[in-house]
């Protein structure tokens, strides 16, 4: 047919890149891996890193964060609800695309329920929650938030690259395993959700969330 046709015209790295061959577009969880969840851990990963270096930081650079927690409120629940209005917009990011998705899936041939649907976004906010959860640690632990933003991006477009040039070359694949991103499994959720894998990120997250919150309770408030 006419897209096979046009997929023919694609080199096999092309669509091996995104995780993927030819094949993969006559079936629903291949389609959107490469059509859609290939790259929003890019799209949304930037946005999980400028949020979570902005949520203590950029107060601190700001000359406020002394002011803010001279209220009547203790370190340990300041940092809990920056961090709690993290997730929750996180999750309703991902809540918002999902159920876009399940309106218009009754008008696709992709026959899929709305409980296969939900497994893509699951696996993707626990990779952007890990990114988040980085990105915060280093604003706490490095001198200014440019540089933890700047070194959060870094990571995260090179757990990006790693992952997908794994797909073309197998040497890279025990250099892969140390990327993030390795595993999340995008629209391949939809056929089998790996648990495993989602709660080693989100566990790694909440650990890494738990050194932000020693650090911050120990550290000295600069003052501008």
């Amino acid at each position: 047919g006419t897209l096979n046709q046009m997929l023919e015209v694609f080199p096999k790295e092309f669509l091996a890149f995104f995780g993927g061959d030819a094949a993969s577009f006559t079936n629903p969880s291949g389609f959107l891996s490469i059509e859609f969840f290939s790259y929003m851990p890019v799209v949304l990963g930037f946005f999980a890193v400028v949020a979570c270096t902005a949520l203590i930081a950029a107060d601190e650079e700001d000359g406020i964060l002394d002011l803010l927690l001279a209220h009547p409120i203790s370190r340990l629940k300041f940092f809990l609800g920056r961090v709690l209005a993290f997730f929750v917009a996180l999750l309703s990011i991902n809540l918002i695309m999902w159920l876009s998705f399940a309106i218009v899936e009754p008008g696709s041939n992709m026959n899929l329920d709305v409980a296969q649907l939900a497994y893509p976004f699951l696996s993707l906010f626990a990779a952007l929650l890990f990114f988040g959860s980085a990105a915060l640690a280093l604003s706490l632990w490095l001198p200014s938030r440019n540089l933890a933003t700047t070194i959060g991006s870094v990571i995260l477009v090179v757990s990006y690259f790693i992952t997908s040039f794994a797909n073309l070359d197998e040497s890279l694949e025990t250099v892969a395993k140390l990327s993030p991103l390795t595993y999340y499994q995008g629209g391949e959720a939809i056929n089998a959700m790996d648990w495993g894998n989602f709660l080693g990120l989100f566990g790694v997250s909440i650990i890494l969330i738990l050194i932000s919150l020693w650090r911050f309770e120990k550290k000295d408030i600069r003052i501008s």
